[in-house]
C-alpha cells in the first residue's frame, strides 16, 4: 500500500510472509519525476507498434516496427515507405543520410543507399545589359543535379517559373517579356529524378529606360579637353544602353576602355586603364554597341 506525497513521491510499506505467519516489514519511497522536454509526436502515418528509431539529424529520422514498417521523418512530419518484408523490424541504424540498415526477425537484414540530398545553388546574381534583358549567374553546388529551375517574379506579382537549363549550366539571359526601367527578382533550384533542391538566393535587378539604340546622337565634350582651365572631364553623352567604349592614341594603342555602359552617360578622366595621365594629344575614340559604332576624335590639350 502507500500513499502519493507531494512532487510525485510515493511512499510503500512492504511486507514479506513466510509459513509461519511471521512477516517482515520494510518501508519504500518511490520517487517519480516528470521527463522535461519530451512531447508527443503527432501525425504518425502507421498503427503498427514501432520499435527502433534513428535519427541522422534534426531533421532526417527513420524509425521500424512490426509488419516491416519503415518511416521516415523530413523534419516536419513522418511518412511511411514501401517496405521489403512484411517481417518485425527490431531495430534501425543510419551510418549517414544516404546508408543505414535494419534488422528483424527472420533473419531479416534491409539496407538503405540514398541519393545524396540536392544542394542548392548560391551566390546568385543578376545583370541588367539591355532595357529588356537580363543575365543571371549562380554557384553550382551539387553534383547529381539534372538541371536547374529558374524562376522570376515581377514587382508586385508571384514567382514563375521562366525556364530550365541543364546539368553544370550556370549562366542564363533573361529576355522573356521584359520590359525598360522594370524590377525583378529571381531565384534558382537544382533539380533531379528525387525532387528539387531548397532555394537560392534571391537577387533583385531593374532593367534601364529605352535609350536609342541609335549611336547618331552620341556627344562628347569639351573637345578640346583643357584640364588646366578648369576641365575635370571628357563627357560622353546621349548613348545608348549597353555601350562599349575604346580609346587609342594616334599609333593605334589602346589606352582606355570601359564595358556594359547602360547609364547613356559616361566620363573619361583623361587616364589610361593603369590610371596615368595621358599626354597632350589627339586621340580616337570608338562608341560600339550591338547595332553598330561611331568614331570620333578627341584633343587633350594640357
Amino acid at each position: 500500500s502507500g500513499t502519493p506525497q507531494e512532487q510525485g513521491v510515493f511512499d510503500f510499506t512492504l511486507q514479506v510472509m513466510d509459513g509461519t505467519s511471521q512477516a517482515a516489514t520494510k518501508e519504500l519511497s518511490l520517487s517519480v519525476r516528470q521527463a522535461q522536454g519530451w512531447e508527443m509526436a503527432v501525425g504518425t502515418p502507421t498503427s503498427s507498434d514501432l520499435g527502433s528509431v534513428s535519427m541522422v539529424s534534426a531533421t532526417d529520422g527513420w524509425a521500424v516496427g512490426f509488419w516491416g514498417t519503415i518511416l521516415h521523418y523530413d523534419g516536419t512530419s513522418w511518412s511511411e515507405l514501401s517496405s521489403l518484408t512484411s517481417n518485425l523490424l527490431l531495430s534501425v541504424s543510419m551510418v549517414s543520410a544516404t546508408d543505414g540498415w535494419a534488422v528483424g526477425t527472420g533473419s531479416t537484414i534491409l539496407r538503405f543507399v540514398g541519393t545524396p540530398p540536392l544542394a542548392p545553388p548560391s551566390d546568385l546574381t543578376a545583370k541588367a545589359t539591355f532595357s529588356t534583358q537580363t543575365n543571371l549567374s549562380w554557384q553550382d553546388n551539387s553534383d547529381n543535379e539534372e538541371g536547374f529551375k529558374i524562376e522570376r517574379k515581377m514587382a508586385g506579382g508571384v514567382w514563375k517559373e521562366i525556364a530550365i537549363v541543364e546539368t553544370n549550366v550556370i549562366n542564363y539571359s533573361d529576355s522573356s517579356g521584359l520590359d525598360p526601367n522594370t524590377t525583378c527578382s529571381y531565384r534558382v533550384k537544382a533539380y533531379n529524378a528525387k525532387g528539387d533542391s531548397d532555394y537560392s538566393n534571391e537577387t533583385s535587378v531593374t532593367t534601364p529606360e529605352d535609350l536609342s539604340r541609335n549611336l547618331e546622337g552620341v556627344v562628347v565634350y569639351p573637345n578640346p579637353f583643357r584640364p588646366g582651365r578648369g576641365d575635370t572631364s571628357i563627357k560622353f553623352a546621349n548613348m545608348t544602353s549597353n555601350v562599349a567604349i575604346r580609346i587609342y592614341n594616334v599609333t593605334g594603342e589602346l589606352i582606355r576602355q570601359e564595358e556594359n555602359i547602360n547609364t547613356g552617360a559616361w566620363e573619361w578622366d583623361g587616364k589610361n586603364d593603369s590610371g596615368q595621365v595621358v599626354a597632350t594629344d589627339c586621340y580616337i575614340y570608338i562608341i560600339m554597341n550591338n547595332n553598330g559604332e561611331k568614331t570620333g576624335k578627341i584633343c587633350v590639350i594640357r
